[in-house]
């Protein structure tokens, strides 16, 4: 796992980030969400930042890359870089098929950055990093058991740190840079475009 010796970051070899596309784009689906593409200037610099609207409707307005990921039994670090377009919450999400629960998530507030996570799920542990322009690294871990038969990780916007709210249809926020990855940890950023890819690769 990664770890800070004297300043500097040591990041472990094998780092792979797992989700075929990091940059949301067409291959990223989600309901009662308007997510447009290249609007909102990444951590980069470069606007490759989607926005992602929550519908003017009463339900759960999430995102995903709608790619399930091997799961069995692990642990595993699911992190974004989000950015407040209206809404100050952002809801980190893992469905977990055939595991306890089936459903796993966090809740961040960009505003006070402070974490609420609902009982009885498999997080066990999150964090953030402040990036600065509004921009922060969020993430959650979690273990799953040999029944875990896939993963589908998730961002929500939502209004209020609830799962199900009544969108406005021009409120969200800006989501970039998504990595589902193996560990304890959060490693550094590894871009993907179309396949999963292992760090240095």
């Amino acid at each position: 796992d990664g770890a800070w010796v004297k300043g500097l970051l040591v990041e472990p070899d094998g780092a792979t980030n797992l989700m075929p596309y990091s940059v949301p784009d067409a291959n990223w689906t989600g309901p009662e969400t308007t997510r447009t593409y290249n609007d909102g200037v990444s951590p980069t610099g470069q606007s490759d930042a989607t926005l992602v609207v929550a519908d003017a409707t009463t339900a759960e307005h999430y995102t995903e890359d709608n790619f399930g990921h091997s799961g069995g039994a692990g642990r595993w670090v699911w992190s974004a870089h989000v950015k407040a377009a209206g809404y100050d919450w952002a809801h980190m999400t893992v469905v977990h098929i055939g595991d306890t629960g089936t459903t796993s998530s966090a809740y961040f507030n960009m505003a006070s950055k402070t974490w609420t996570t609902p009982a009885g799920n498999l997080i066990d542990d999150y964090g953030h990093e402040e990036l600065g322009g509004g921009w922060f690294r969020i993430w959650v871990t979690l273990a799953t058991t040999a029944s875990c038969t896939s993963l589908y990780p998730r961002v929500s916007t939502t209004e209020a740190g609830t799962s199900v709210y009544l969108g406005d249809g021009v409120s969200g926020l800006y989501l970039w840079g998504a990595q589902l990855e193996a560990g304890y940890v959060p490693t550094s950023y590894i871009p993907t475009s179309g396949a999963s890819v292992p760090r240095g690769a």
